[in-house]
């Protein structure tokens, strides 16, 4: 039985992950957004929810019991060791739902998204891990853009991430999204058919 290739793919906020990977969506790859994935292990009376809940208490959540992840965000991305501190509880809940994605896939190519890819340890059940890298003024405007965000909120929530230098060390490939999303969708595609090669 062939092999399913796993594929990691990491950056900051703003560096325009999902954009270059729609294309590989398209295809037939199966992406595994972990953003999406964190939204499902949060659900109302979760077990995720209820230990974030215990920790930094109802002024997170909505009306309706929801995380409000907007008043969450303004939390942990001006306070690094409660960012520290939620990444701890979510980063469990989160590898066990990937690896039963995986499982359950049958798609020959599976590429997990993922900011905190390496932090969370499933750089570790990946075949290679690329990162997607950007100039800080290019993902602040697609920060503002995407979420709705001041320039402030923009600006703590890149500086509450990690450098690309630390990106740069932990992944196997770099690709960079600046001006043209399809030199980044062609680096990205050049690499991975470079990888899969070795299990043809």
């Amino acid at each position: 039985m062939k092999k399913k290739l796993i594929i990691g793919i990491t950056g900051g906020s703003g560096t325009g992950k999902s954009s270059v990977l729609k294309s590989f969506s398209d295809s037939g790859a199966l992406i595994i957004d972990g953003d999406k994935v964190s939204r499902e292990i949060t659900k109302p009376a979760s077990p995720a929810l209820l230990e974030i809940y215990s920790h930094f208490g109802d002024g997170i959540l909505s009306e309706d019991g929801t995380l409000d992840r907007k008043k969450l965000g303004n939390i942990v991305f001006k306070d690094k060791d409660e960012l520290s501190i939620l990444n701890k509880i979510t980063h469990k809940y989160i590898k066990e739902d990937i690896l039963r994605k995986i499982d359950n896939a049958k798609n020959p190519l599976i590429i997990i998204e993922a900011a905190e890819l390496i932090l969370g340890g499933l750089g570790e059940i990946c075949d290679a891990t690329v990162c997607i890298l950007s100039k800080k003024d290019k993902r602040k405007e697609r920060i503002i853009l995407r979420d709705d965000l001041t320039e402030e909120q923009a600006e703590n929530r890149i500086n509450s991430q990690k450098s690309d230098e630390y990106y740069i060390e932990n992944c196997d490939f770099c690709v960079y999204n600046d001006d043209s999303l399809a030199d980044a969708i062609s680096s990205l595609k050049k690499i991975i058919d470079d990888i899969g090669d070795r299990y043809v």
